[in-house]
């Protein structure tokens, strides 16, 4: 999903204050200008390249420039832990992210399923505003984001032995969840947790 909304010039604040990076493939230069108007005009403020101040970088289109940061990011990551150039809680997110903001006209945590990218700032801050099952705890749900989690318990639900599958194993969902997340962060090793580890050793 990339459609963006177009939005008034000066039509409200949902970004004041945020820096974004805007990142598409040449053939989408007039996706990524609909992008930069819909930031401006809600308070952000646009940069065509990553600097100290970006708080979010926008993935309008899948392009090799952010492939290749997204690798080097990870390579000093590896080696010494964070990224000092940058702001501890740089992201790079889908452009589905900036489009769910403008429809609700607030602006929205940034979930995983957004996330391409997140530095180990960010990666800590959103494990504290959503839980095992990927629901955040400040942002009231709609139809739409209960479906989805519906959906996503049902796929970790299929991993499930049938001995396992009584009553509601909110821990198992857990250890499911922290796998999912080492493979899309694989710099991040996060807490373990004992009792996640074999949810039915006893």
């Amino acid at each position: 999903q990339r459609i963006i909304r177009i939005c008034e010039k000066n039509s409200g604040s949902i970004f004041e204050r945020l820096h974004f990076a805007l990142y598409a493939r040449l053939s989408d230069q007039d996706e990524l200008e609909r992008a930069k108007q819909d930031i401006l005009a809600n308070g952000g403020i646009v940069s065509l390249t990553v600097g100290s101040e970006t708080d979010v970088i926008i993935e309008v289109s899948p392009c090799r420039a952010l492939t290749r940061l997204t690798r080097e990011w990870n390579r000093i990551e590896a080696e010494k832990g964070e990224m000092s150039t940058f702001k501890a809680t740089l992201a790079i997110v889908r452009v589905a992210w900036l489009s769910e903001c403008l429809e609700r006209n607030t602006l929205l945590p940034i979930r995983p399923h957004h996330v391409m990218w997140a530095s180990v700032g960010r990666r800590d801050e959103m494990r504290e505003t959503w839980d095992s099952f990927g629901d955040d705890w400040v942002t009231p749900i709609c139809r739409a984001d209960l479906q989805v989690l519906l959906d996503r318990v049902r796929e970790m639900r299929k991993t499930v032995q049938p001995r396992d599958r009584v009553g509601w194993n909110s821990s198992l969902l857990d250890h499911e969840l922290r796998q999912m997340l080492q493979s899309r962060f694989p710099s991040w090793g996060g807490q373990r947790n004992p009792s996640l580890e074999h949810p039915h050793s006893d």
